[in-house]
């Protein structure tokens, strides 16, 4: 089969010996703030060079979640990222779906995407075979750490778990904690694996000191000036070999705004004192951050455009 993308025909490939990690992608019509380049040209500069990397190994590409930055997308930005976008598995994340859940993927722009055959959507029930290695899909809220039974494996394959879903290579940040993990966590759940792979938490890394192997993809797209310094990535994995290289993404230097920075430091200098407000006593310990959140726009009166500024500043925190 063959689609045309902006470079031109390129044939979809089904057999692989390596897999290509991409990170949070974040796609979105409307430039962020922090941003004075051209904005949608960024975006496809930066979808042809991982069709590009993909074409090179053939590379069978899996996107690890987030890859809109809103659920809400106009027609037009639709036809733009299918303009774009080279053929992958994508593993729903939080920011694809409708009210954050996988309940609502039918609503979801992914499934636009999904019906126009330019996707191919990662799940527990649809999991991969590249060789001699099994690939195990985990949307976001699709990992129950309640669970006693680990995640079973196919003895005869090797085994990568792909999930959406906070990872932090130390200690979990206060606003995190009762949700995210760390890579010691991970590991008690997925102990028979060879390597988890993760979206979710925009700073990459890898950790190698024993098995499972865990890698974080970090973000593709600088969204806001904290990433001024930032050098994104994607990660080719030969599957002969289990090893991983990463490979730095070509970026536009000098695009992020000063002006926006000083605004983003205020905005979460406010955050911080209002999360301050809903430190809890030690007698009922801390609750997830962002149970708390909602408690308090619950209980008060707090005007619609202010509750969106909130909400807003912590999807920028998150980042």
């Amino acid at each position: 089969m063959y689609v045309l993308y902006a470079g031109g025909l390129m044939r979809r490939k089904t057999k692989s010996s390596y897999a290509l990690f991409v990170g949070d992608l974040h796609l979105k019509e409307k430039a962020p703030a922090s941003r004075t380049d051209e904005w949608l040209k960024a975006m496809a500069e930066k979808l042809n060079f991982i069709s590009k990397i993909s074409r090179e190994h053939n590379a069978t590409i899996i996107q690890v979640g987030d890859l809109f930055d809103s659920a809400k997308n106009s027609n037009l930005f639709l036809s733009y990222v299918l303009t774009y976008l080279p053929y992958m598995t994508v593993v729903p994340g939080n920011h694809d779906l409708p009210g954050n859940t996988m309940n609502n993927f039918e609503r979801s722009p992914l499934n636009i995407l999904l019906k126009a055959n330019s996707i191919a959507i990662g799940t527990h029930t649809t999991c991969s075979t590249i060789g001699n290695v099994k690939i195990h899909y985990f949307p976001y809220g699709d990992v129950n750490f309640e669970e006693k039974d680990k995640y079973s494996v196919f003895p005869d394959h090797n085994n990568i778990a792909v999930l959406h879903h906070p990872i932090y290579s130390g200690q979990v940040p206060f606003y995190h904690k009762n949700y995210a993990v760390n890579v010691n966590q991970i590991r008690k759940y997925f102990p028979e694996f060879d390597w988890v792979v993760a979206g979710d938490i925009h700073s990459p890394f890898v950790n190698t000191r024993k098995k499972p192997y865990v890698l974080n993809c970090g973000s593709v797209l600088r969204l806001t000036s904290v990433q001024k310094e930032y050098k994104p990535a994607i990660w080719l994995m030969n599957l002969d070999t289990l090893e991983v290289k990463k490979i730095e993404i070509p970026i536009q230097e000098n695009v992020m705004s000063e002006d926006s920075e000083k605004i983003e430091n205020k905005k979460s200098e406010s955050l911080a004192a209002f999360v301050e407000h809903f430190r809890p006593d030690k007698e009922n310990g801390f609750l997830q951050y962002e149970e708390y959140i909602e408690k308090y726009l619950k209980e008060n009166k707090v005007q619609p455009a202010v509750k969106k500024a909130i909400k807003n500043i912590m999807a920028m925190e998150e980042k």
